[in-house]
């Protein structure tokens, strides 16, 4: 919220930041609204598939965020064209695949106390999917998707 009033003062010049801080504003929407010196943004965000050796066994994917924030998983068969959340671009297109697992409460969950999780997508979830994104939300409950998320990871290729 800091950084969202500090730009809006900023570019409606009623406030000018430092020269270092004034850059680190003006990049923050590609940083999901973090400036470096925030914590939050020493919990890189990584999504990683394991190994695939065994292509009967389920694709499982690693993931890695800030400790015990939410996070949910996007599938999509393809990933383009991307989509637009705000100013955020997520690289899945909304294809039929996206539709269907969109609203899947297997793909919803938090990070542990370190900030990892684990999935393994059944075989249901995988069917048709191709691509997948991991989209790590901010605690914060606002219509505002430039808000809502916290950081992006992927796309991964799943096959």
């Amino acid at each position: 919220m800091a950084v969202l009033v500090a730009r809006a003062l900023a570019e409606a010049d009623v406030w000018q930041p430092a020269a270092e801080f004034g850059r680190a504003l003006a990049s923050a929407p590609e940083h999901g609204f973090a400036l470096p010196e925030l914590p939050e943004t020493l919990h890189p965000v990584a999504l990683v598939q394991n190994d695939r050796s065994d292509p009967s066994a389920p694709a499982t994917l690693r993931l890695r965020g800030p400790p015990e924030a939410r996070f949910h998983l996007l599938l999509a068969a393809a990933k383009e064209p991307a989509q637009k959340f705000g100013r955020i671009e997520i690289a899945l297109a909304d294809d039929d695949v996206f539709r269907r697992e969109l609203g899947d409460p297997r793909l919803a969950a938090s990070f542990d106390a370190r900030g990892e999780a684990t999935i393994a997508l059944a075989p249901d979830q995988a069917a048709g999917a191709r691509f997948a994104v991991l989209v790590v939300l901010h605690d914060l409950l606002l219509a505002s998707t430039d808000l809502s998320v916290r950081g992006v990871a992927g796309p991964i290729e799943l096959r």
